[in-house]
C-alpha cells in the first residue's frame, strides 16, 4: 500500500469527488458516518463534546455531532475560530446544526479561555486535519493544552490536532494526546514513528471509499508492507525441483556462550526455503548444532570458542554475524570473506559492528548485501542517534549511498532500498523484542534469498513473514511469553497466510 503525503491525500479526495462522482459535502458526510459508527460502538451513552476548527476537519466534527444527536446521544459543539473565515463545507455543516436545537453550540475565539472543564465522556478533536502545514501557536496551542488536561476519553479525527501529515518534529505540548485516532482510508506516515504514534493512541483506519485506482497511480517512495503486496511475489515450486534448485546457504555464526544464535539462525534458513545449509561454527558448537538442527551440514572451526576462518567456495548466499562475537580473529575472517567472495550477503549483529569499524568493506558490499541492524547497531554504522526522524533520513541515505538494502528492526521495521523506496512492515508486535528474534530474521532472509528470490523480494518477504510468525506466536502464547523458538515454529503458518 502506498503511503501519501498531505498534498497527495488532498489530491485523492479531490479525484474521488470529481470522478465517483460525489460532492465534497457528501464525502464529508460519509467520513463522519464512519466515525459516528465507531463512536457509537465504543462509547454509546456517554456525553460527547466535539471541539471543531473552521476547516474541513471541523466540518467533519459538526457532521458527527448531528449524526450522534439523531442517534439520541448527548452532544455539544465548541467551535474555535471565526466561522466567517471557514471552509465552504464547514459553513454548510454549521448551518445544518441549526436544524438540531438540542445540540448546544458555542463559538469562541482561540485566545479565549474555555469556560468549562469536562468531568466525563468523550471529547472529539476536530480542530485540524491533514491540511495543517505549520506548528500550532498562540491561542490554539492553549486550546490543545486544555484538551489534554480534560479528564475524558480523547478521540481525534484523521490526525491528532497539531500533528502534520508530512513527517515533522513537534513538542509534546502542541499536539492533542489522543486515546484513539480515527484516520481515513490509509495509515498516515507519522503513525509509524514512536514519538508521533504515542500522541495518536490506538489508530483505527476507516475506509471511506476514496478512489483506490487513483491511489495506486500516485507516485510515492513510501509503502506500507502488507499481505496484498507480497501475494504476487510468492514463487511456486516446480514439480521436478530438487534441493540444489533452492540454493546452498553458508551460515557463519556463534561464539562462546552464543551458540544459540547459530541454532536459531540455522533453523530459520531452512524455514526460509533453502535447499542446503552449511554452518561454520566454533568447534564447541558442533554437538549442539548436530542435535538441534540435524538438517544442517557443519564445518567446525579449528578454534574451540570462536570462528577464525570462513570458506568461500560452493555457496550461493552467506549469512554472517549472528552471535559471532568481536574477537580479532573473527573480524579478520569476516574481512577476508567479504573481500574475496562475490555471492549475496546477509550481515547481522557483530558483522555489522565490525563493518562500522572497517569502512573499507563497503565497496565490496555494493549491490549484493542486506543489512539487518537493530537501532543500536544502526547508530554505530551511521552515528544518527536516537531521534527517529533523523534516523529515518540516515536510513534512506545509507541504502542509497552504499547501494545496499537495510532492514532497520523495530516497530514497523523499515526496509530501505537503494533506489529511495522505503517499506514499513505491517506485521509484528512488542513481544518480538526478545533474545534471538534478530537471529531468526537474518537466517530467514538468507533462506528466502537462496531459494530463488531477489535481494529486494527476500528482504520484504522475510520482514513480513517474521512479523507474521511473531503475531501468530503472540496470539497463541501472549506477547509476554513469546520466544524466538515460537517464532520459528510459526514460520510455516506465516508462509501459508500468503496462500
Amino acid at each position: 500500500m502506498k503511503l501519501l503525503n498531505a498534498e497527495q491525500i488532498k489530491a485523492l479526495d479531490d479525484y474521488t469527488i470529481a470522478n465517483e462522482p460525489i460532492s465534497s459535502i457528501d464525502l464529508m458526510e460519509r467520513a463522519a458516518a464512519a466515525c459516528t459508527d465507531f463512536l457509537i460502538k465504543q462509547f454509546e451513552g456517554k456525553p460527547f463534546t466535539i471541539i471543531a476548527g473552521t476547516g474541513n476537519n471541523g466540518g467533519d466534527g459538526m457532521a458527527i455531532a448531528r449524526q450522534l444527536e439523531v442517534l439520541k446521544q448527548d452532544c455539544s459543539v465548541i467551535v474555535v475560530g471565526r466561522p466567517a473565515n471557514g471552509s465552504p463545507d464547514f459553513k454548510t455543516n454549521l448551518e445544518r446544526l441549526k436544524l438540531h436545537p438540542k445540540i448546544q453550540v458555542s463559538i469562541i475565539d482561540p485566545e479565549e479561555v474555555l469556560p468549562i472543564d469536562l468531568e466525563d465522556g468523550v471529547l472529539v478533536d476536530a480542530l485540524f486535519g491533514t491540511g495543517l502545514d505549520r506548528k500550532v501557536e498562540g491561542g490554539f496551542r492553549s486550546i490543545i493544552h486544555w484538551i489534554n488536561s480534560q479528564n475524558v476519553i480523547r478521540v481525534s479525527i484523521d490526525l491528532p490536532s497539531g500533528m502534520m501529515a508530512n513527517l515533522s518534529p513537534f513538542s509534546q505540548d502542541e499536539v492533542v494526546k489522543a486515546h484513539h485516532t480515527l484516520s481515513f482510508q490509509l495509515p498516515k506516515i507519522p503513525f509509524l514513528f514512536d514519538e508521533h504514534r504515542s500522541s495518536a493512541g490506538r489508530v483505527h483506519i476507516l475506509d471511506i471509499g476514496l478512489d483506490k485506482t487513483f491511489h495506486e497511480q500516485l507516485s510515492s517512495n513510501e509503502y506500507f508492507l502488507n499481505r496484498e503486496l507480497l501475494v504476487d511475489l510468492r514463487k511456486k515450486r516446480h514439480t521436478f525441483s530438487h534441493k540444489r534448485s533452492f540454493g546452498h546457504v553458508l551460515l557463519a555464526a556463534g561464539s562462546s556462550g552464543k551458540i544459540g544464535a547459530a541454532v536459531l539462525s540455522a533453523a530459520a534458513v531452512l524455514k526460509g526455503g533453502a535447499g542446503l545449509l552449511s554452518c561454520k561454527v566454533p568447534k564447541s558448537g558442533t554437538p549442539i548444532l548436530h542435535s538441534s538442527v540435524p538438517e544442517a551440514m557443519l564445518i567446525a572451526d579449528d578454534k574451540e570458542d570462536l570462528i577464525s576462518s570462513i570458506p568461500t567456495d560452493g555457496f550461493s548466499v552467506a549469512v554472517l554475524g549472528p552471535g559471532i562475537g568481536t574477537a580479532k580473529a573473527t573480524t579478520d575472517a569476516l574481512e577476508e570473506f567479504i573481500l574475496r567472495s562475490t555471492i549475496p550477503l546477509i550481515l547481522d549483529a557483530d558483522a555489522l559492528n565490525a563493518l562500522a569499524n572497517n569502512p573499507q568493506w563497503w565497496q565490496k558490499l555494493d549491490g549484493r548485501a542486506i543489512l539487518t541492524p537493530h537501532p543500536g547497531e544502526f547508530d554505530r554504522l551511521t552515528g544518527s542517534g536516537k531521534d527517529q526522524i533523523e534516523q529515518y533520513k540516515a536510513l534512506q541515505a545509507l541504502a542509497k549511498s552504499k547501494n545496499v538494502i537495510v532492514i532497520l528492526k523495530g516497530a514497523y521495521s523499515r526496509v530501505a532500498m537503494p533506489d529511495g523506496r522505503t517499506f514499513f512492515n505491517s506485521t509484528g508486535n512488542p513481544g518480538m523484542a526478545t533474545a534471538g528474534s534478530g537471529d531468526v530474521l537474518a537466517g530467514l532472509c538468507g533462506g528466502i534469498l537462496a531459494s530463488g528470490y531477489s535481494l529486494e523480494e527476500a528482504a520484504l518477504m522475510a520482514v513480513y513473514l517474521h512479523g507474521k510468525a511473531g503475531d501468530l506466536s503472540a496470539d497463541a502464547e501472549s506477547q509476554e511469553a513469546l520466544t524466538s523458538s515460537e517464532i520459528l515454529k510459526n514460520l510455516g503458518m506465516a508462509w501459508k497466510s500468503l496462500d
